[in-house]
């Protein structure tokens, strides 16, 4: 089992065996592109969308969607932080150059 990090997909199955019952996957279990993760779960038969478990689910979602969404978001000031220090340091770099 691979750890997407990604929030998990609800689903209804559609077999004879197990007519409308809720399952949750990983989103990238039946992309082709992607590497395939087995992660998948059966949601309660006697709860439904708005019992606790689901809602804790849809947090835990969001949580994980938050959290991606940050780390890029901390990854690109990273980076512009990097360039605005370089940048600097070639400016004084040039001023020394200059005044010797």
């Amino acid at each position: 089992m691979l750890l997407v990090r990604l929030p998990s997909r609800i689903w209804t199955s559609k077999t004879e065996n197990n007519p409308d019952k809720r399952f949750r996957t990983c989103p990238n279990r039946w992309e082709p592109t992607q590497e395939n993760c087995s992660f998948w779960q059966w949601v309660d038969e006697g709860k439904g969308f708005g019992t606790n478990e689901v809602k804790i689910s849809i947090l835990e979602n969001e949580l994980t969607v938050f959290k991606l969404k940050t780390n890029q978001e901390l990854n690109q000031m990273s980076r512009k932080l990097w360039m605005q220090n370089f940048f600097t340091f070639m400016l004084f770099l040039m001023f020394l150059v200059k005044i010797m």
